[in-house]
Parts: structure tokens; sequence; C-alpha cells
């Protein structure tokens, strides 16, 4: 299991590219910054959270998608934050929502997340599976 950083001084300077790069069971910690970009979960078994103390905002680009879509059948995901203030997924105003789980998404877990959504009658999280 590995730690794959992200931020402006780190291996990675985009989640998607971070994300791109991990196998199953590895972290990816986002460093303080405001990223802009739909992210897709593609890989089971992800951690994704940010550097203790530090805010990081996620900015959706728009979409029927989330600014963080895990996609059909990935498993295991965990969003997480030391604290809800310090890591936020904002959808852009024509985005469905912050946080898009396809369908059968088992397993996945959200702590401390400040989720948007986008459109006047989005959701924050929509999905076709289940929340834990």
């Amino acid at each position: 299991m590995a730690e794959l950083q992200v931020g402006a001084s780190k291996t990675y300077t985009d989640v998607q590219s971070a994300i791109n790069a991990a196998n199953t069971g590895d972290t990816i910690k986002i460093f303080a910054g405001t990223y802009t970009g739909n992210v897709s979960v593609t890989k089971n078994g992800l951690t994704i959270t940010n550097a203790t103390g530090e805010a990081v905002q996620l900015i959706g680009t728009g979409g029927y998608s989330g600014v963080i879509s895990i996609a059909a059948n990935v498993t295991g995901t965990t969003l997480t934050s030391d604290t809800p203030a310090n890591f936020s997924l904002s959808a852009a105003s024509t985005q469905q929502g912050g946080l898009y789980l396809v369908q059968n998404n088992d397993f996945t877990s959200v702590f401390n997340m400040k989720i948007s959504s986008g459109m006047n009658s989005g959701n924050a999280v929509f999905t076709g599976g289940g929340i834990m």
C-alpha cells in the first residue's frame, strides 16, 4: 500500500493523475489548494483524503457526473477528512452533484466531507448503489 501525494510541489499536481497511478489499497493524500476538474475513481479499495490540517477544495466542471464519480462496480472506496471544513466537493452550476456513486458501489465510506450540489434541483450525493 502506497501513499500518493497531490499538491503544487508533490509527485502529482492533480487528483486524477494520482488515481490513475494508484493500486488497490493505496491512499491519495491531497495537500492544500483548490483543484478544478471532475475525478473518476475506477479502482477498488482507494482512500482519498486531505493532508491533516490542510484545506482542500475540489471544484467540478459540469456534466452528468459528480466532482468525484465512483465508477460502476468499484468497491471499498473511502473519502475522508480530518474535519468537514478541510475537504469540500463543490459541483459546478451545470453539474448533477458533488459525489456520484454510479451503481453497485458496495462499501463506499464517506467521513467528514462537505459536499454540495450544483444544480438547483440536484443532490449533493446521487447514487445508483448504496451509501454506507
